[in-house]
């Protein structure tokens, strides 16, 4: 968008949005507006984008005031699409007051927009819902949420849901996740009445990937919602539905306990921790051949997994999965059969769990186990993607980059996990090898001696700066660099019960 532009919207802010949607401002035309927008308002510049809610919000009131006349100059697609963009574009920007203005009266706005919808990708009802998400002062749209949960439509599901997800919830998340859950329950018996139990447990999964919390937790969950769901229908179906899921919300000891009552298949039961931490104590040690160890873990792994399908309960077979897996990826050299197994398993895991951070930190693993390093670079970027502020990420990929001598973004994204936490030692000891090997010494010693005088116990760190002095590892390639040392840190999370 050309300087000549800015200019004139600073004089005068509605004029220049209108000749902007109208294509007179001579705009990029290689982005769509709410992309033109998102890039010429920059967050520091608050003043301007006070002007551009101001703007968009009257420019909305005049399409919508004058409604006939514009559909019959534009045409109906047209005069949907710019409203669409408008919507958009306070999304992208998150401007806050045309957004309030169109809560006081969302009845309104709605009954204008949704006429508008040409399909998913076009649907200013929907945007209008994306809209009304962010910012939620108070509870006053959780009917509207838990109503929007029964359109069959999948995009207003997800719309739903997120609303429901960042209501306020005066930092008690559970009141949240059983909305959410009582939205997926309407919309089971709504919409997947046949197959209403296998539509709850796949979404359920999800959630528990976006809310990592042990079965109990979400058994308590469950319990809270099917109450509020049940409250609110007499259908046969829904009661069938919720006693299902009471009969399949076990705990691991209770699933232990559990015996087949007469004529009834037993329930899957999922794997102890005594014997996932067995396993995992002979990985760790050196008695073991690898392929019996693989064998192990997939005897594990197959029955968490059945009782991940009959349950919806995926947290034994994602947790087992990663901790143990993890663990054996990196102490030992699995056959190519089995490495094609276990990759099975790591997409069965983010079918289960997709907002897992360390589902996709596995998959990365499994990728460098087998050299794909172009594949384990897309996978940590895409990790970044997702979740911009995971520390174990953007140190893996700048290890990753040191190898490769691409020097200048590994030391940005180390730099940028330090400032993020400065009280880990991880990318400290991947940075001091950094300098080394660029030559700056004095720098990398600085920062580790600081590093120390905070944590002088730190041994791994005293480790380091002792090598750094003595330019012990500076020999080490830099085609292998990215592999030194790689026992340092050992990530990851306890399996929890």
């Amino acid at each position: 968008m050309s300087d000549t532009w800015l200019e004139a919207f600073r004089c005068n802010p509605h004029r220049a949005i209108t000749d902007l949607f109208s294509g007179r401002a001579g705009a990029d035309l290689r982005l769509d507006v709410p992309e033109l927008l998102y890039q010429q308002f920059p967050t520091n510049m608050s003043d301007e984008r006070a002007q551009l809610d101001d703007a968009l919000g009257s420019w909305l009131s005049d399409m919508r005031e004058d409604y006939a006349s514009q559909v019959k100059r534009l045409d109906f697609p047209v005069y949907g699409k710019r409203v669409c963009d408008a919507l958009v574009a306070l999304q992208l920007l998150d401007l806050p007051q045309t957004r309030d203005r169109i809560r006081t009266d969302t009845g309104a706005w709605l009954r204008w927009l949704s006429p508008l919808r040409l399909a998913p990708e076009r649907d200013p009802g929907l945007e209008c819902f994306r809209l009304l998400t962010r910012g939620q002062l108070d509870a006053r749209h959780t009917a509207l949420w838990l109503r929007l949960a029964t359109d069959p439509r999948p995009e207003y599901l997800a719309a739903a849901l997120a609303g429901l997800r960042l209501l306020p919830n005066q930092d008690d998340a559970r009141k949240n996740q059983a909305l959410m859950l009582q939205a997926l329950l309407r919309h089971a018996v709504k919409i997947h009445a046949g197959k209403a139990r296998t539509f709850f447990n796949r979404h359920l999964a999800a959630l528990r990937g976006l809310f990592p919390r042990g079965p109990q937790h979400w058994n308590q969950v469950l319990d809270e919602a099917l109450e509020g769901f049940l409250e609110h229908t007499e259908e046969p179906i829904a009661r069938e539905l919720a006693d299902s899921l009471r009969a399949g919300a076990l705990t691991s000891s209770q699933a232990k306990r559990r015996r087949p009552s007469s004529g009834k298949a037993p329930m899957p039961a999922p794997a102890t921790r005594e014997e996932w931490s067995d396993l995992k104590d002979d990985i760790l040690g050196s008695d073991h051949r690898p392929e019996i160890l693989a064998r192990r873990l997939f005897e594990i792994l197959e029955r968490n997994r059945e009782y991940a399908e009959a349950t919806g309960v995926g947290h034994f077979f994602v947790r087992t999965l990663h901790n143990v897996g993890t663990a054996l990826l990196k102490r030992h050299k699995l056959g190519s059969s089995d490495m094609t197994r276990f990759g099975v398993m790591i997409e069965r895991a983010l079918v289960w769990e997709p907002a897992n951070p360390y589902c996709w930190m596995l998959w990365a693993e499994w990728f460098k186990a087998q050299s794909h390093r172009d594949a384990q670079e897309a996978t940590l970027r895409e990790m970044l993607r997702l979740f911009p502020n995971d520390l174990p990420a953007q140190v893996e990929l700048a290890r990753l980059l040191i190898a490769r001598e691409e020097w200048d973004e590994a030391e940005h994204h180390l730099q940028s996990a330090i400032d993020r936490d400065p009280n880990d030692g991880h990318p400290y000891v991947v940075m001091a090898r950094l300098l080394a090997l660029r030559h700056r010494f004095s720098e990398a010693e600085a920062m580790l001696t600081e590093f120390l005088g905070r944590y002088p116990d730190n041994a791994t760190m005293r480790e380091s700066l002792q090598r750094l002095q003595a330019r012990s590892y500076l020999d080490t390639p830099a085609a292998a660099f990215g592999d030194v040392w790689d026992d340092e840190i050992q990530e990851g999370a306890d399996h929890d019960d």
